[in-house]
């Protein structure tokens, strides 16, 4: 099912997910999951960016934490497996870090870009 010219949901997963949902219903579901999705890249890149420079906060990483566990929930309650899998594997390289158990490195924002 294409949802628009370069949106398409997994069919695997559109029968459980969309249950009982008409097209449009489901198309307005999906454009709030990009809309939400694109205001929180939005806030993504810029913690990334503060990152980058060395000028964050633990509010920030706090922040990007909460970011990427949004992310993992709304991916896979839309049947976006891959999305939800690595927004999963984000959250647990972040989870030390926001227990400061593990510093910010170049490598660890390099890797978060």
């Amino acid at each position: 099912m294409v949802i628009e010219d370069n949106h398409s949901l997994p069919e695997e997963n559109h029968s459980n997910t969309f249950e009982g949902m008409t097209d449009d219903e489901i198309h307005e579901l999906v454009q709030v999951f990009i809309e939400d999705a694109t205001e929180q890249l939005e806030k993504l890149n810029a913690i990334l960016l503060s990152l980058e420079k060395g000028e964050y906060s633990p509010d920030d990483i706090h922040n990007l934490y909460r970011i990427f566990h949004s992310f993992k929930g709304s991916a896979a309650s839309f049947g976006f497996k891959e999305i939800s899998q690595v927004s999963h594997q984000l959250e647990d390289i972040l989870a030390p870090v926001r227990n400061g158990q593990v510093r910010i490195t170049d490598s660890l924002t390099s890797l978060l870009f």
